[in-house]
């Protein structure tokens, strides 16, 4: 709860999807000392912006591949974090809190492998959307969106009925499985 509310005041988002995924502390990661630190997993809306001039978005991959380095441990515990991301993918609704409002297959199919760091079989997922819709976790809006090139694809929207993601009781097949 303390670690939330630090996020909304100090940084002005409420994230979708909260929760603690390590604490780390010894003498060696900081040169002053003895440290500790609790590390999050917070999933934001897709169309959360900065107010802050101080704060800033950066791409994961950047902190991953240490192309932008963080004081610190703190790129290690940025890894850690989109390790547990990556591993709850394989067996949750995860993904889909990253995702707009309404959004197509396709768009989960993305978030999924974007979250996986690698393709997904397609029927795979369009199976789980298809059980979460019949368990009323997602629902179709009866809208379509009509992309540029292509036939029109169907809206839906993510309504979990609590704040924790659904647990499948199969893994995600990879692609070509």
């Amino acid at each position: 709860a303390a670690a939330e509310r630090a996020l909304r005041e100090k940084a002005q988002f409420v994230p979708r999807y909260f929760e603690q995924v390590g604490t780390e502390g010894n003498a060696f990661r900081d040169p002053r000392g003895w440290s500790l630190s609790t590390y999050y997993l917070a999933l934001l809306d897709p169309s959360s912006t900065v107010e802050d001039e101080q704060l800033t978005f950066v791409d994961l991959d950047s902190l991953v591949t240490r192309k932008l380095l963080l004081p610190f441990d703190h790129n290690l515990l940025v890894e850690r974090a989109r390790e547990r991301l990556a591993a709850k993918t394989v067996y949750s609704s995860l993904p889909l809190y990253l995702l707009a409002d309404t959004f197509t297959v396709l768009e989960a199919l993305g978030a999924v492998q974007a979250c996986l760091g690698q393709a997904v079989n397609a029927t795979s997922l369009r199976k789980r959307l298809e059980r979460l819709r019949e368990l009323g976790w997602i629902r179709d809006t009866g809208e379509k969106h009509q992309p540029r090139l292509g036939r029109p694809q169907q809206l839906y929207q993510y309504t979990p009925p609590g704040e924790r993601a659904f647990m499948f009781d199969r893994s995600l097949a990879p692609e070509g499985v």
